[in-house]
């Protein structure tokens, strides 16, 4: 009898024992994170993600300077062309410039207003090579005078007068191309004055002067 007893007790035990078990193992099982699904290679969705992964922000164009803003910046600069301001332009080179205009039968309101808008009145050299108060190139200058020179501002005028005296015969005394030649090396064939930003600068010199003159 008591052998009996000892077996069920220790059935009960094992019982009780696997309840347990089954019981920790279940709850582990559902704790456990569920892993993530993968996408198999080169299909559909597969190259939506890679897309995604790939994208990069898109870099904006600057936006351009718009009509408005250009006639802003030429009403400032026109702000320091006073007449007084051209005056001390023609004051300072007034021998060069009434010497130059008399050899080259060039209105001296045209040299005076290139200095002006070439290099503001100084004897500088540019960003390109251009040189003086005219700012005129060593290669277009040797023309007209001896190169070792060109920094004079007297010799530096007179070659930017000359090569400007060439100009006008080039294109028939067509003022507006001559400038623009000037400036670019040769003049486009359609231009207008009043759009163009250098010819705008040069002609609001020019007619200042065309008024005292």
């Amino acid at each position: 009898m008591e052998y009996r007893d000892a077996i069920r007790h220790s059935l009960s035990f094992a019982s009780f024992s696997l309840m347990v078990f089954i019981g920790a193992g279940a709850s582990f099982l559902l704790s456990y994170p569920t892993p993530a699904k993968t996408v198999p290679k080169n299909t559909p969705m597969a190259s939506v993600q890679k897309s995604t992964a790939q994208k990069q922000p898109v870099k904006m164009a600057a936006p351009r300077k718009s009509v408005n803003t250009k006639n802003a910046i030429f009403a400032e600069w026109k702000k320091g062309w006073t007449p007084e301001a051209i005056a001390r332009v023609r004051g300072k080179y007034q021998r060069s410039i009434a010497y130059a205009s008399a050899k080259k039968s060039v209105d001296s309101a045209v040299i005076v207003s290139i200095i002006g808008i070439e290099s503001g009145g100084k004897n500088i050299i540019g960003a390109h090579g251009e040189r003086g108060p005219m700012q005129i190139k060593l290669a277009t200058a040797e023309k007209y005078v001896d190169p070792t020179k060109l920094d004079i501002p007297h010799y530096n005028i007179l070659a930017g007068t000359s090569y400007v005296s060439d100009l006008k015969k080039r294109y028939d005394g067509d003022l507006v191309k001559t400038i623009a030649a000037y400036n670019r090396g040769k003049a486009p064939k359609d231009i207008d004055p009043e759009k163009d930003y250098h010819l705008k600068k040069f002609f609001h010199l020019y007619w200042q002067q065309v008024k005292v003159y």
